[in-house]
């Protein structure tokens, strides 16, 4: 078996993060709730800390939609200017986990946000 098809009951299962700002964001994506994480990056203070990395394997909240296929929390998350550049601790950014496993909708607009901030330096 695959181990990228183990990884949503991981996340699902998995131990939860001991920084509040960090559980607050990646359980909104674990629990695909738009309106939650839409709230959430209203706030500055967390709106400021979009890329934290949960403890276990570094992934972002970009990270964790991507692995779960949600959509709509990628959408909100790169408007909302989630970096997607930022490694996890195995190196891998959010295309990586994109392209293995994730709805084609995400792989392109990760794509375009690549061109966009590559066009921007």
């Amino acid at each position: 078996m695959k181990f990228f098809l183990l990884l949503p009951l991981l996340l699902a299962f998995g131990p939860q993060s001991s920084s509040a700002v960090d559980s607050e964001l990646h359980n909104a994506v674990r629990n695909n709730n738009i309106v939650e994480l839409r709230t959430l990056l209203s706030m500055s203070l967390i709106r400021q800390k979009i890329d934290i990395a949960e403890p276990i394997l570094g992934w972002t909240p970009l990270h964790l939609a991507i692995v779960l296929n949600c959509v709509s929390c990628a959408k909100l998350l790169l408007n909302a200017g989630a970096n997607p550049l930022v490694h996890d601790y195995s190196g891998k950014i959010p295309l990586s986990y994109a392209f293995g496993i994730s709805d084609p909708q995400i792989r392109g607009l990760i794509i375009y946000r690549l061109f966009e901030a590559m066009w921007n330096r």
